[in-house]
């Protein structure tokens, strides 16, 4: 991503196929299936779209050469505690993200709400794009600032 939009439209992106997801599961398991089938589809076509219409300028950089010596890298232990840790921290977000998406379905249904999974897409896309946003920018903003 090499600029602010991009980056907002990226996120947008997310949260709009998150919302969609969500969305589906009130439809039947066949539909739900072609549904988030397409949205699958659209996104890697819109992506193909981006990428030939959008080229990235900067190129990919290099990978570092192997070592002629034949001895394998060593990882240090600081390494795989932060690797430890973004694992600990991601799978802790999805079960945390799981159990409010079920505790919202569940208060949405139980308060009579004509379309539960549609308002429960609503607020889920909003919070996938906010996620999604954040970081995004910080990219940005490191890129363009050379950090």
């Amino acid at each position: 991503m090499n600029s602010y939009g991009q980056a907002t439209g990226s996120a947008a992106l997310q949260g709009l196929m998150t919302g969609v997801w969500v969305a589906a599961g009130e439809l039947s398991p066949a539909k739900r299936r072609l549904a988030r089938l397409g949205t699958v589809v659209a996104v890697a076509g819109a992506g193909a779209v981006r990428e030939r219409v959008f080229p990235d300028p900067a190129p990919a950089p290099a990978l570092p050469e192997a070592d002629d010596t034949g001895e394998p890298e060593v990882i240090s232990k600081a390494k795989l505690i932060g690797i430890g840790a973004g694992v600990a921290v991601s799978v802790a977000a999805m079960v945390a993200g799981r159990r409010l998406e079920k505790r919202w379905l569940a208060a949405l249904t139980r308060d009579g709400h004509a379309h539960p999974y549609r308002a429960l897409a609503v607020r889920l896309g909003l919070i996938s794009f906010g996620a999604t946003l954040a970081p995004n920018l910080i990219r940005v903003r490191e890129a363009r600032h050379g950090r």
